[in-house]
């Protein structure tokens, strides 16, 4: 397995497609997607605090983020953290997430878990949460076509952790990744 952040297509602001992408080339290099899921984090208030994230030293807050986590390992994939790529999951969870108690309970991180070999068919993206009212982009597109899986699989819905996907569960980060 390759694990140089440079070996994969990435496009800022795009973390959904970017781990899309990862899972895909991880496939094709001859990896157990089984062995791998995608975390889709977030919280009812789309505000997410994180560490160890590019392009600030001090927390950054997202209205989502994506990861992919390695089971067997335990590592996890995060092209935005200037942590290791991969780094263990134990150490990404303690320099990535803040306490509860310093974060209010409001800004807890929560993820909808989705096994990566149901993500890479399933995944639907068409940008239109990257344009703006005008119809402008609000970071430059990938270079690549929208990623148009099924429409059950929907990046709103899965964002929304009160729709029931199927294969999916949501987790409180804290208790899961320790």
């Amino acid at each position: 397995m390759v694990t140089q952040k440079k070996d994969y297509v990435y496009t800022q602001n795009f973390c959904e497609e970017n781990i899309w992408q990862l899972g895909r080339q991880l496939q094709a290099e001859g990896e157990d997607v089984a062995d791998f899921e995608v975390l889709m984090l977030s919280n009812e208030v789309r505000q997410i605090p994180l560490l160890s994230h590019q392009p600030s030293s001090e927390p950054i807050v997202w209205d989502y983020h994506v990861i992919l986590r390695q089971k067997s390992k335990p590592l996890m994939f995060d092209f935005d953290s200037v942590l290791p790529f991969p780094c263990s999951t134990a150490d990404y969870h303690e320099q990535t997430f803040m306490a509860d108690d310093q974060v209010g309970s409001r800004w807890v991180v929560w993820a909808r878990c989705i096994p990566l070999n149901r993500y890479l068919p399933a995944f639907y993206s068409n940008r239109a949460h990257m344009i703006d009212a005008e119809g402008q982009e609000l970071s430059p597109f990938p270079e690549y076509p929208p990623i148009l899986g099924e429409p059950a699989m929907r990046l709103e819905d899965i964002l929304d952790f009160s729709v029931s996907i199927s294969c999916t569960n949501i987790v409180r980060l804290g208790r899961y990744c320790v």
